[in-house]
């Protein structure tokens, strides 16, 4: 009797190790998420700074031609 309690407590015990670790793991995926949509903003705005000096070099280049 006390072998199979101490092999439930055993058990109980690894269910928390593991109860942690995932807990640590989705905060860590909600920070990822997180930081995935700042890159996602930043990178938004990259190209459209891009485009537009792109239109303004284009715009430039064909003023000076004509």
């Amino acid at each position: 009797m006390l072998e199979r309690l101490a092999r439930i407590e055993t058990k109980l015990d690894n269910y928390e190790t593991v109860r942690d670790k995932a807990e640590r793991a989705l905060l860590i995926a909600q920070s990822n998420a997180k930081l995935i949509e700042k890159m996602e903003a930043n990178n938004k705005w990259a190209w459209g700074f891009m485009l537009t000096l792109a239109v303004t070099v284009i715009g430039y280049i064909i003023t000076k031609i004509i």
